[in-house]
């Protein structure tokens, strides 16, 4: 059953989130209309030992320790990995689940200042690769955020979606391939558009082709030439390795543009400035593994939706790491036409989420529009007495959403039954080992057969049920990620207020340090104006204080103290100031009345 939608007066709004492994995008539809709210906002998660950074403040420079990137590829790879900081005078641990987790938190907080109205049900995007247990750490991040996802929706998928909805020239089925290259991983994907909708044919990945690993060829090779150059070695220093690496990522980007392109980085290690240079030319040979690899993805995805390369009708290339030109002219060889891009890379994927978010809450207006998925995996049943006949009620291919009836031929009662993914290997043939989607829960009450005196051999009786999801940590853990996460959030909000306290305070001793002699000197008393003098001096002090963490209450108290001299003082002014207009508003008045009078 949908959520409600977030509401905000008589406005509904529907939001999509796109969490990517290098940065975050929140888009909206309100009336039909889709906006943006948040582009490009780093997925980054720092930690001093005394603050959480998430987003535009962390900073993997500050605390290279510290700092956590590739989070959506962590929590895909290496779910149940755990992680300990120094924070606060104490050690904590975490998961990449309850990563993800804070990075959805930092989001959910953002759209909630922009909306102005609270914000939980949502839609997310994910690879297609994503397997069930990574599907199920998904959303327990989300309940890690105070998040209620409608639904996952594929990379690929929400992009579609963004791309056909607002289409008018879908007059005959028209068949697209979206290439997604991002910043960890190649995603394919075939799509067949009617005006009505959508319906995805296939998928295909290469999760370890992406920017990064382009920006790692690179970096490799800097570091190569420094060390022959410089005598350095740059990957044993870790703030050394990222600033080249932001570095080699930036000469990625120009590479896109020209023909050459050169770096230059000072006091990049042992007091030492480096510069360096390279051609285009030479990086595609550096990178012609990489570059190797990408039309296999797109080979089984053409193969497993039943088409040829001349049954497309369009390219539609994106991702962060799209610009490079060898990817275009590898796949303008391959599909015999060169690639489009109508579609902003940066916002697409959020669009298409927001758009699909509009679809599932009811009360957004959107338009009517069909969006059919691939299942990746098929799925099978079992009681806890055995496995259910034809158990595989849906197979991998299958379209989704959809509704399957599955009969249960027990006589006794059950006290669960579990839904289970099945993997297969490039041939078909299933793999040892099935992944739990859900497990439902039920009392033990018999299912009853009643045949003789209802003339039928089987009677329906309906019983409530309970739905556990499995994810990367069991119920015990999540809970404990949820209680840490509240803690975290309620000292991020300390210390924000303490800096706006503080903020406050300065502002307002700077005001009074600088213009009280000239605004407001006659309009205070000279015991007055000492007071202030000294309290204006205390503030300062606090202030310039180092090494000690002031509390909330510090500033506060000398916040309140300051005000309390200076309020009738400024009233003093205020009073001034307004008299003249006060004085000619009552002759106006008095002249006024006499007229009427008269």
């Amino acid at each position: 059953m949908n959520s409600p939608p977030r509401i905000a007066g008589d406005e509904m709004i529907a939001v999509g989130f796109d969490v990517g492994n290098g940065t975050c995008t929140i888009s909206t539809v309100r009336q039909g209309v889709v906006d943006v709210l948040l582009i490009d906002e780093p997925a980054l998660i720092s930690f001093s030992d005394k603050q959480r950074f998430i987003g535009s403040s962390a900073s993997s420079l500050l605390y290279p320790s510290s700092t956590f990137s590739d989070i959506k590829d962590l929590l895909l790879s290496q779910p149940r990995s755990q992680y300990r900081v120094w924070f606060l005078k104490k050690e904590i641990t975490f998961t990449p689940v309850h990563l993800l987790g804070m990075l959805l938190s930092r989001l959910k907080l953002i759209a909630e200042r922009s909306l102005g109205v609270p914000v939980s049900d949502c839609v997310i995007s994910l690879p297609s690769y994503a397997d069930q247990f990574g599907r199920g750490a998904y959303l327990q991040a989300f309940k890690i955020a105070g998040l209620k996802p409608l639904r996952l929706i594929h990379d690929t998928t929400a992009t579609a979606l963004g791309y056909g909805i607002y289409k008018t020239d879908f007059y005959n089925c028209e068949i697209l391939v979206f290439v997604d290259v991002g910043h960890c991983g190649t995603q394919v994907s075939v799509v067949v558009f009617k005006s009505s909708g959508l319906r995805v044919l296939s998928h295909a990945a290469d999760r370890r082709l992406g920017g990064r690993d382009f920006d790692e060829i690179l970096f490799k090779h800097f570091s190569k030439q420094f060390e022959d150059e410089y005598q350095i070695d740059v990957s044993s220093n870790a703030k050394a390795s990222i600033r080249l690496k932001a570095e080699c990522e930036k000469v990625k980007k120009v590479l896109s543009a020209n023909a050459e392109a050169s770096m230059s980085i000072e006091c990049l290690m042992d007091d030492k400035d480096v510069k360096g240079f390279i051609k285009r030319e030479e990086f595609e040979k550096l990178a012609s593994g990489l570059l190797d690899r990408l039309l296999l993805p797109c080979e089984n995805a053409l193969s497993d939706a039943g088409f040829v390369v001349d049954e497309v009708q369009s390219v539609e290339l994106i991702g962060s790491a799209s610009g490079i030109p060898a990817i275009t002219r590898i796949l303008s060889s391959f599909f015999g036409k060169e690639p489009s891009r109508t579609l902003d890379v940066r916002e697409c994927v959020a669009r298409g989420c927001a758009l699909q978010c509009a679809m599932l809450a009811c009360g957004v207006k959107i338009k009517n529009y069909q969006v059919h998925d691939l299942l990746p995996h098929s799925l099978r049943f079992e009681l806890d007495s055995g496995w259910i006949r034809n158990n595989q009620v849906l197979l991998k291919g299958a379209f989704f959403p959809t509704v399957k009836v599955v009969n249960v031929p027990v006589r006794g009662g059950f006290s669960h039954l579990s839904a289970s993914s099945i993997h297969t290997d490039e041939n078909g043939q299933p793999l040892d080992g099935s992944q739990i989607i859900d497990t439902f829960f039920s009392c033990s009450l018999p299912l009853e057969v009643d045949s003789q005196v209802k003339g039928r051999p089987w009677s329906r009786l309906d019983r409530p049920i309970d739905m556990y999801f499995r994810g990367a940590l069991d119920c015990s853990e999540l809970v404990s990620a949820g209680l840490l996460e509240m803690q975290l959030a309620d000292q991020d909000k300390l210390v924000e207020r303490i800096k706006d306290r503080k903020n406050e305070l300065q502002a307002l001793v700077n005001e009074f340090s600088g213009n009280f002699l000239e605004r407001y000197r006659r309009f205070a008393t000279e015991t007055e104006r000492m007071a202030i003098f000294i309290s204006v001096e205390q503030s300062q002090e606090v202030l310039c204080v180092e090494g000690v963490d002031l509390t909330e209450n510090v500033y506060n108290s000398e916040l309140l103290k300051l005000k309390k001299l200076l309020e009738p003082i400024v009233n003093r002014f205020k009073d001034e100031e307004a008299r003249p207009q006060a004085t000619r508003e009552l002759v106006q008045c008095i002249v006024d009345n006499k007229l009427a009078v008269e």
